[in-house]
């Protein structure tokens, strides 16, 4: 597909190649990555400010996508799903999240991130330059903390404030799995002594 000015100072007239393939408005190179964010509970947690993140991978990083909320996203309790196109990063290690700090109520409180990669064949072909297969399954964790593989869920917990008081950017680190599914319960008593 070939996008140019048509004006006095581009020219009036181009020649046009035809393609095997008709134009689709999206780039081949792109992938679709699912984007799950969950807005922590505690009082105050959501932000009216604009979101942006950076998702880095074993072949590289997306740079800063700004993502494009609706205007109840990002509230106090909430998850919100987006889909960005990226181009194939590998198996995911770690997640830039940044806030701009703008609008009424701009401090947010971000409890955890979970992304979903496309089933790249590519990536599944050969582990990271001194990597082991092993060292780069689900539920292990390499001497860089990568764990996941595309197509399989991968999470970043930050259970923090975004807001100028604790800064407005964050770099977290993957984790194979649901950091809530992994808690434990405990059953805590406390006993009041009667010491005067």
């Amino acid at each position: 597909m070939h996008v140019r000015w048509f004006d006095a100072s581009h020219g009036l007239t181009a020649t046009l190649s035809t393609s095997p393939k008709p134009p689709t408005g999206q780039d081949d190179s792109q992938l679709p990555y699912m984007i799950r964010i969950y807005t922590s509970k505690v009082k105050g947690a959501g932000t009216d400010a604009n979101v942006s993140l950076n998702v880095i991978g074993v072949k590289g990083s997306s740079g800063w996508h700004q993502l494009r909320a609706k205007q109840d996203s990002f509230e106090r309790g909430k998850e919100d799903a987006f889909t960005l196109q990226l181009p194939d990063l590998g198996m995911l290690t770690h997640l830039g999240v940044k806030s701009d700090g703008t609008g009424q109520g701009p401090a947010w409180h971000l409890d955890k991130v979970c992304i979903i990669p496309p089933a790249v064949p590519s990536a599944l072909a050969a582990p990271a330059q001194g990597k082991t297969a092993n060292s780069l399954q689900p539920g292990r964790r390499g001497s860089s903390g990568n764990t996941g593989l595309p197509g399989q869920p991968v999470w970043f917990v930050a259970r923090r404030w975004l807001d100028v008081v604790h800064g407005l950017e964050v770099l977290l680190e993957v984790q194979a799995a649901d950091p809530a599914k992994s808690l434990v319960q405990y059953q805590v008593e406390v006993h009041t002594s009667d010491v005067k």
